[in-house]
């Protein structure tokens, strides 16, 4: 942890802890053992760890030429999850993965959602929607989209998961709207409502989104009125 830089660690981590501190309390299990699919720095299973995790284990491509982890290294196992399939030798008490889904193209997500489905019975899973980030990624898609795939394998949303960090400001409001925990069902589940009512925007985001046209239309209003300008 020592070799992150510390804004933008206590930044992450504390929305790592706060939603992860809400999924115990809820469904009221041990997780001993955390998994995160791209793990990236390692932030959020450090979280998991000073939260009680006894074991964890990243999946991810690891760069020698990063700044060093916010965990061990050897606590990662080196696997490109763009194009290599992963299955665990034993199932953890809960997967992570965090901002990654989208940079899959569509012929790879059902593959890895089905990997991610078998590494445990509850996925915490988070996945930017739809003109939310500048870089879109090759596949940006509403919740709606990854639970019906979630939802081949028998996991389903836990619907009461996400109003507990709806209005909790100590998580960024991306991972308040987009984090969904999926929990493994029995196969005759039905979902109560239907996977559209997942879609919803968060007020903050609503907000930013709001608050940067509102810029981009100053700009072309000054850009606009310079021109007719120098054409007088």
């Amino acid at each position: 942890m020592s070799g992150t830089h510390f804004h933008q660690f206590n930044q992450e981590f504390a929305s790592a802890i706060q939603t992860l501190k809400a999924i115990p309390k809820h469904l009221g299990v041990k997780m001993d053992y955390v998994c995160q699919f791209a793990c990236g720095d390692g932030v959020w299973l450090a979280a998991a760890e000073a939260l009680g995790a006894k074991r964890i284990l990243g999946i991810d491509q690891v760069n020698p030429q990063l700044a060093p982890l916010s965990i061990p290294q050897d606590r990662i196992a080196n696997y490109d999850l763009r194009g290599v399939r992963v299955s665990l030798p034993a199932p953890a008490d809960l997967a992570l993965c965090i901002n990654f889904a989208h940079s899959l193209p569509t012929e790879r997500a059902k593959d890895f959602i089905t990997d991610l489905s078998k590494s445990a019975d509850r996925v915490l899973f988070c996945a930017p929607a739809p003109f939310q980030m500048r870089g879109q990624g090759i596949n940006p898609q509403w919740p709606s989209y990854w639970a019906r795939l979630f939802a081949e394998n028998h996991l389903f949303p836990e619907l009461k998961f996400r109003p507990k960090i709806w209005a909790n400001r100590l998580i960024e409001p991306s991972i308040r709207q987009n984090s969904i925990l999926y929990v493994r069902r029995k196969p005759d589940y039905r979902m109560p409502v239907p996977f559209e009512n997942l879609d919803v925007v968060h007020p903050a985001i609503f907000a930013q989104l709001s608050d940067r046209q509102e810029w981009f239309a100053k700009q072309l209003t000054k850009s606009t009125l310079s021109r007719i300008l120098r054409q007088k």
